[in-house]
């Protein structure tokens, strides 16, 4: 009864084997023809398919499914009536999906004469993971006769690191075609075979030492020796470097004195190699030791490598005569200094060597952890230190030390001062806002700080009645502190300033009108608009009553298009000049409103308008066209009928 069951076991699945391998044989026939496309996009569709199917089939569990469309695809590829480009595809999926089932189908594909087909057949048995398919290509690699194949056959048994192929390839280390694969291959193989072979031609073969390298990767006992022998009996610098390299990862103390002979040797490209060596080998501070043993060059490479224990080394190669190597040593501090560092570096910035001053504020901008010494540094000390310090602190963004800053205000020193007022208009907010401003001190550089910190304020209103405050009923401050109320921006600070644009003295009016021309917001406009209009008023108050409406109408995205119509036509009848007109109609493109569509219409057929009338037409035209299309219609069949130019023709007549 058991071998009834067994016997029936067997046959179903033979039988669905049968059945996948026929559905698997079907669905590869439906995608041939798109496969060999003479088109190669046509093919890309056809290819991802296959693809999926053929991958899916490598999960784990589906072997049944795997063999059947192995089986199915070793079909087509040996089908030699399949088009070229389709046999291709179907070889690469058995680069993903084929074993031992493929291996002869294969190897009989690398004997034929395409080129392509050769290649993707071999690199489908490098992939594949039989051991037949490793005897395959050391097989073929017996016998072929074509470089450039023998070349991929090499490179593959590398890849798999096939030990038994080692005296195969090792012939062809003699070649100069083939010498440089061969070598890599065994590279990848590293067993004592394959590392005796590489030896022999090592200083013969620069590919062979590179080799050597990968060996000892690929191989932790070997290794040690492996480098050393590669270090001493070596001709190319570039692969004794890379040893050494090597040696300092395994066995950094053994290999100390060797990195320190080649730190202080002759060769500069060895000693370049010793420096990454040190490194690796946690010898960072040993690297100073040395440093007045290296050349020049290496000195430069010691630097830039070295960590924060070698911080005080680093300090003295201050006083080198080099001023490269200083500049050098400063950059360094930058990346690995402390507390220690920070004296020196700011001396330095305090100093008249332009390029170490440069370095050394570039440095402090950089060094890490040394807020507290930078801001001792800011209250001690000779001006010019201190002075250098308190830049720092802004250029670091250090915001901790604001309260330093704020205390600096009050110092005796003008230049200290400044310097404090140019870090706080940096790093100031609504706290520094206010001490500054309640502070005694009322000079320029104050007030400058405080109208480069108002826009950033997150309380503009608190800040704005602190400063009204302030001002009183003194006019004369009122223009001190104008630019500080424009900046806030707030309504309260714009009556103050209105008031003053009416002051019968010509200088205060002149402040006022430029603080309304340079108002951010459109409140303004209504107090510029009379200004504009009166036929009494001078010109250059005007001009900037006029300029300021504009702009203000062009950046006043929040504000409905209906007053910055008004406020346009308004000024536009006053208009002093054309080239007046002209900018008032530029600020035009920028407000969709009927009023403004109409009197762009009008302009239109006045010759002297007409073209700055048609590029803010057309613009009012296409955003009038999501809200009023009747409006956007006339406008488009008026800027037609004008014929500026073809492309606002085109424009216009996209609005329908």
């Amino acid at each position: 009864m058991k071998k009834v069951i067994i016997l029936t076991s067997i046959l179903l699945t033979l039988l669905q084997c049968n059945a996948a391998d026929a559905d698997f044989a079907g669905k590869i026939d439906s995608l041939i023809p798109t496969l060999s496309s003479a088109n190669v996009p046509d093919r890309y569709g056809a290819q991802m398919e296959l693809q999926k199917i053929a991958v899916n089939t490598a999960r784990p569990g589906a072997e049944a499914e795997r063999v059947a469309m192995a089986n199915a695809l070793i079909k087509k590829a040996v089908d030699k009536t399949v088009p070229q480009p389709a046999r291709v595809w179907v070889i690469r999926m058995l680069e993903y999906i084929g074993r031992d089932e493929s291996v002869n189908a294969l190897t009989d594909i690398v004997k034929e004469n395409d080129i392509e087909l050769r290649e993707c057949a071999r690199r489908a048995l490098e992939k594949n993971p039989s051991k037949s398919a490793v005897a395959s290509l050391r097989s073929m690699l017996e016998t072929e006769k074509d470089v450039t194949m023998q070349i991929g056959l090499i490179n593959s048994l590398g890849e798999r690191a096939d030990v038994d192929s080692v005296a195969l390839i090792s012939k062809f280390l003699d070649n100069p075609k083939t010498a440089s694969t061969a070598a890599l291959a065994l590279g990848k193989i590293a067993n004592e075979s394959a590392i005796e072979a590489l030896f022999r031609v090592y200083n013969k073969l620069p590919a062979a030492g590179e080799a050597l390298i990968e060996a000892a990767k690929n191989n932790n006992n070997l290794a040690k020796n492996v480098y050393t022998r590669v270090y001493e009996k070596g001709a190319f610098a570039p692969v004794r470097g890379a040893a050494l390299v090597g040696l300092a990862k395994i066995d950094p103390n053994g290999a100390y004195n060797i990195i320190a002979n080649a730190l202080t040797g002759n060769d500069e490209k060895l000693q370049h190699s010793a420096v990454v060596a040190m490194v690796e080998g946690n010898f960072s501070s040993k690297l100073m030791s040395l440093f007045s043993k290296t050349s020049l060059q290496t000195k430069f490479h010691i630097l830039s490598v070295v960590d924060k224990s070698a911080e005080l080394q680093v300090i003295d190669v201050l006083k080198d005569s080099d001023q490269n190597l200083r500049v050098a040593a400063i950059n360094a501090l930058g990346r690995i200094g402390g507390v220690a560092s920070v004296p020196v570096l700011i001396q330095i910035a305090a100093g008249d060597s332009q390029a170490e001053k440069s370095a050394a504020e570039n440095a402090l901008a950089s060094i890490s952890g040394v807020d507290s010494a930078i801001e001792s540094a800011a209250l001690n000390g000779d001006v010019k230190s201190r002075v250098v310090a308190i830049n720092a602190i802004a250029v670091r963004r250090q915001v901790s030390s604001l309260p330093i800053l704020t205390k600096l205000i009050n110092d005796r020193n003008d230049e200290i001062k400044k310097a404090t007022y140019k870090s706080l208009g940096k790093l100031g907010g609504d706290k520094e806002f206010e001490i500054i401003a309640k502070s005694a001190e009322k000079s320029r550089d104050a007030i400058s700080t405080l109208e480069t910190i108002a826009p950033r304020l997150t309380d503009k209103s608190d800040a704005a009645n602190t400063i009204l405050n302030l001002i009183g009923n003194n006019k004369s401050a009122l223009t001190e502190f104008v630019n500080v109320l424009v900046a806030l921006g707030t309504d309260e600070c714009l009556k103050p300033i209105c008031e003053l644009a009416k002051s019968p003295d010509a200088s205060s009016k002149d402040i006022a009108i430029k603080a309304l021309g340079d108002w951010q917001s459109f409140s303004a406009v209504p107090y510029l608009i009379p200004i504009v209009t009166d036929k009494n008023t001078p010109q250059s108050q005007y001009n900037i009553a006029l300029k300021g409406i504009t702009q203000i109408v062009k950046s006043s995205d929040n504000v409905d298009v209906k007053p910055k119509a008004e406020a346009l036509l308004t000024i536009f009848n006053s208009a002093r000049t054309d080239g007046d007109k002209k900018l008032i109609i530029s600020a035009m493109a920028t407000v969709p409103e009927a009023r403004i569509a109409n009197e762009l219409k009008s302009l239109l057929t006045d010759q002297t308008f007409k073209q700055e009338a048609a590029q803010a037409a057309i613009s009012v035209a296409e955003a009038l066209n999501r809200t009023d299309k009747n409006t956007a219609r006339d406008l488009a069949s008026a800027i037609r009928e004008a014929n500026i130019n073809n492309d606002l023709n085109k424009r216009a007549s996209r609005i329908r």
